[in-house]
């Protein structure tokens, strides 16, 4: 090798030796709080609806208030009032 390829690797070496894996920690950071905030406005400006959830399925009692039988909701899904 000559003397100036030798200088090339040299300045190579020196500029990986200069890495910072701090700096790809802050990058990676501020990426995931960019997600997490336009998730957020997104979430806000426009919201999922609900209104499905609000279907509950039949709950059949007897005198006591004890549940004997339970019928699905609207589409067959199986989803009830919690207590």
């Amino acid at each position: 090798m000559s003397e100036g390829e030798e200088g090339l690797l040299c300045l190579k070496a020196k500029k990986q030796k200069n890495f910072n894996p701090w700096r790809l920690v802050g990058w990676v950071i501020a990426s995931l709080g960019v997600v997490v905030i336009a998730a957020a406005t997104l979430d806000h400006f426009f919201p999922p609806n609900l209104a499905r959830l609000a279907q509950v399925g039949t709950e059949v009692a007897d005198k006591d208030g004890r549940i004997v039988a339970l019928k699905p909701a609207a589409g067959g899904v199986w989803r009830f009032r919690t207590t």
